[in-house]
């Protein structure tokens, strides 16, 4: 049964349906809600081409050793004070996501890092036009569209 899904007909089982997240982020256009197709294969070749080479992972050490000695002082100056680790390392990841792709520190950290898990609540939760699309207007009239949309 595997081989049949994975193997014979993978092509399509290789698509999903539009969630309602997906319409709010450029209509599906990324590439995670991207459907399958030459589009789609065109964003996959370009992250596995230019992403993850070895010579640009290495370009980014000192972003990296910055980032990581700013959070080791910090913590070691909070002398017997209780520290949020996972709050600490969401910033730190930021910073060092915006440090590699921007080249400078997000100013607004702690609002992006806010902003992302209400991101995620809304990803997670339950949309009733997923499961029915043609009652898709009980999300419009609750606002969990136009909510997402804003966040």
């Amino acid at each position: 049964m595997a081989r049949e899904i994975l193997k014979t007909h993978d092509l399509i089982f290789a698509s999903r349906d539009k969630i309602l997240a997906s319409k709010a982020f450029y209509d599906g256009s990324g590439i995670v809600f991207a459907p399958y197709g030459s589009y789609w294969r065109q964003l996959r070749k370009i992250c596995v081409i230019e992403l993850p080479s070895a010579k640009r992972v290495k370009s980014f050490s000192t972003h990296r050793q910055e980032v990581m000695s700013n959070l080791v002082r910090y913590t070691s100056t909070m002398n017997n004070s209780p520290v949020n680790l996972s709050e600490m390392f969401l910033l730190t990841s930021n910073t060092m996501t915006s440090m590699v792709t921007f080249g400078t520190k997000c100013k607004h950290g702690p609002r992006f890092i806010s902003t992302l898990k209400k991101l995620l609540e809304f990803l997670s939760g339950f949309s009733v036009a997923d499961l029915f699309p043609s009652l898709s207007f009980i999300d419009t009239l609750s606002g969990v569209s136009s909510s997402l949309k804003k966040c």
